[in-house]
């Protein structure tokens, strides 16, 4: 009996002390939840570089189908406009030149947005917005874009209308095949309707259809929301979220620092947090040290009925043989 225990009671107990350690140290520092959180700060990391990649390729697509700049105004205003009925995602497209003293800034919008007198006021500001922007700070734009790797910088803008808030984000970019010294930038602005109820959506579902969590009714499945960074506001109000996204705070935020500047992705479990999933992984664990405890102490006292009736049994035999 005694060399069992060595051999196998002290080395079963100091697995079970040495997990016992381990589970309340987890518990005593949160390390589950931190590791989690550590995932969720990759994904947010991971879907906000590919919302800027697409919106790039979006606005490369359309650069590549601007009009030549050598065209005359009333020209370059059709080819435009051509543009904008093939690209429905786009609100505005312009075109800004400077050659010595003379600046010519054309821009284009789409026709839905000069139908509404409320749109068409929010359209002007933002024209003379960018009109003012781009002749007064041409040579440091341009110097600026030539050093980024697409040749390309995306500006974000919030205004505000009757049914919420409207995000819009406007590329500006140089044409490739321009000379150096030729004072030409391009442009264009995604309508806000798209990006809300198709941009964004399309590509939150994108990142959460990447994890697989089995059924959709399971409380771990994710959710992910984009929402206005707000300074002195409490209360996160998204813009948009997945579906699942409830109520709530999101357990992991990240802002965005390129595309949708003074916009912010979030990430949390549906129906539960971090937090819950933590303390109820360890205490399954515990349940689970416990259990296997028990199934030791009773593996112990079974061996040592087994061995005393073995040890009966041969004394038994033994008082037999010396007996005959």
């Amino acid at each position: 009996m005694l060399t069992l225990g060595l051999a196998v009671v002290l080395p079963a107990a100091a697995l079970v002390y040495f997990n016992f350690r381990q589970l309340s140290e987890l518990q005593r520092d949160k390390l589950l939840e931190a590791a989690i959180h550590r995932d969720f700060q990759e994904m947010l990391g991971i879907t906000e570089k590919k919302i800027n990649q697409r919106i790039y390729q979006m606005a490369e697509e359309a650069r590549d189908n601007f009009p030549s700049p050598d065209l005359d105004p009333a020209e370059k205003e059709e080819k435009l406009d051509e543009l904008l009925a093939k690209s429905p995602w786009l609100a505005h497209v312009y075109l800004y030149e400077q050659n010595g003293d003379e600046k010519t800034f054309v821009m284009r919008s789409q026709p839905k947005l000069l139908n509404d007198r409320w749109l068409r006021e929010e359209t002007e500001k933002m024209g003379k917005m960018y009109r003012d922007w781009t002749m007064g700070e041409t040579k440091m734009m341009m110097e600026e874009l030539r050093k980024r790797p697409r040749n390309m910088s995306a500006y974000a803008s919030r205004w505000k209308r009757q049914d919420g808030l409207a995000i819009v984000t406007s590329p500006i970019f140089l044409f490739p095949d321009a000379p150096k010294d030729r004072m030409l930038l391009g442009g264009v602005s995604f309508d806000p309707d798209y990006l809300k109820k198709t941009f964004f959506p399309e590509m939150l579902d994108e990142q959460i259809k990447k994890k697989d969590y089995g059924d959709n009714n399971d409380p771990n499945r994710l959710a992910l929301t984009i929402f206005p960074v707000e300074p002195d506001a409490h209360d996160i109000k998204p813009l948009v979220a997945t579906a699942g996204w409830g109520e709530g705070k999101p357990e992991v935020t990240r802002k965005f620092d390129d595309v949708f500047r003074g916009m912010a992705l979030g990430i949390k479990f549906q129906g539960t947090s971090v937090e819950a999933i933590g303390q109820a992984w360890v205490k399954h664990s515990f349940i689970l040290l416990g259990f296997l405890s028990a199934m030791i102490a009773i593996g112990l006292i079974l061996t040592r009925y087994v061995v005393n009736k073995e040890m009966s049994l041969a004394r038994l035999k033994a008082d037999f043989v010396s007996n005959v």
